[in-house]
């Protein structure tokens, strides 16, 4: 066999190995992962998400007095006046406490679990509504920097907690 022919040879393999990888790329984003394999990915995408909700949180608050939305009043920038809490101190209005933070916040698509299948993503911040967020927030005056065993935050789906200090619980360990 030639030199020219073997070049010819692999070439054509590595031609062909490209192009199969490049086709199992596209496959990748046209058929859907099965449960099994999507569940850790989402879970994980879910956890950064809380994150970036208790960054926005301290970020609103370094420039509030220290002060989560829910603690100070509308006149001051907050949120406090729209507070809704249950029974279990989640505010019925968190998507107002979040929509305060937009400039915290990268993108609406931060307070919808990856995993969630009804809500709907807000087109931005100005038109957040509750049927927009996956996330159950917690309002207080005993949330604060402070106290960092507090949750702030909950998803429904997986059950990650945020914690006032900003660490996310995934699974029961903190």
């Amino acid at each position: 066999m030639s030199h020219e022919t073997k070049t010819k040879r692999i070439e054509a393999i590595v031609y062909l190995t490209i192009s199969s990888l490049a086709l199992l790329g596209l496959l990748r984003f046209l058929v859907p992962l099965p449960d099994s394999l999507n569940r850790p990915i989402t879970r994980i995408q879910c956890i950064n998400n809380l994150k970036q909700i208790g960054l926005a949180f301290h970020l609103w608050s370094d420039d509030h007095r220290h002060q989560f939305p829910f603690n100070l009043s509308t006149n001051q920038g907050g949120t406090m006046e729209y507070c809704d809490r249950d029974t279990n101190g989640f505010d019925r209005n968190g998507f107002r406490h979040l929509m305060v933070m937009s400039d915290e916040l990268s993108s609406t698509r931060v307070v919808l679990c990856p995993s969630e299948k009804f809500e709907q993503l807000a087109v931005d911040f100005a038109h957040l509504a509750a049927t927009n967020v996956t996330y159950q927030i917690r309002s207080g005056t005993h949330l604060s920097w402070g106290n960092s065993n507090e949750t702030i935050a909950v998803c429904p789906i997986h059950g990650n907690i945020l914690f006032t200090d900003g660490s996310v619980r995934n699974g029961g360990h903190r």
